[in-house]
């Protein structure tokens, strides 16, 4: 093992005789790994909670700490009996802001249903603000609107639909029986759980 500065004044770490998926550069403090680097990936991890990257200072300030990143999948739903051709959620975390997307392509639609999207955010939206998106396509709804948004209301999870009519002086939340059979309904919204 060994350290070498290259005639460009790159740093190099050289290792000979370990496996590839045993080559880590750490850096340790008192018997804690602050970061590590995995030879076999080149990913960095940083184990210690609360720990991170500081973006755009030279010094600590929490306001720049990206300490938390995560991208995964959630199964939206109208609620009651009804039967699904697709049920899609994609959600991306980055920090305290979360971004969901939903596809829900309904096959049969049975009562007692609810008036939002259930199996939201895996995440509980901050007590102080409310969520914010937008139902960009949908067909087969039983409500004449012209435009449907989504929401998540503040210390909540699920996405609630509103929506207005051409006549309609307010955005309004839609029913329970807002949604009917072979019913199309893709949308996202991003919501804040600091």
């Amino acid at each position: 093992k060994m350290m070498k500065i290259d005639s460009s004044g790159v740093a190099q770490f050289r290792s000979s005789g370990i496996s590839a998926g045993n080559q880590v550069f750490q850096v340790i403090d008192d018997g804690a790994t602050l970061f590590q680097i995995r030879a076999e990936d080149g990913n960095v991890s940083f184990p210690q909670a609360g720990a991170g990257i500081y973006l755009g200072v030279t010094s600590g300030n929490s306001a720049n700490l990206l300490d938390d990143y995560e991208e995964g999948t959630w199964t939206p739903s109208v609620g009651g009996d009804t039967t699904y051709d697709n049920q899609i959620g994609r959600y991306v975390k980055i920090g305290n802001q979360v971004t969901l997307w939903f596809y829900i392509q309904i096959n049969q639609r049975n009562s007692p249903g609810v008036p939002y999207i259930a199996g939201g955010s895996p995440f509980t939206n901050s007590s102080s603000i409310t969520g914010s998106g937008l139902v960009h396509y949908f067909e087969g709804i039983n409500n004449n609107a012209v435009n449907l948004t989504a929401r998540i209301d503040p210390g909540g999870a699920n996405i609630n639909i509103s929506g207005s009519t051409g006549s309609a002086a307010t955005v309004a939340n839609v029913n329970h029986d807002w949604v009917k059979n072979g019913a199309d309904i893709y949308g996202f919204v991003t919501h804040y759980t600091g």
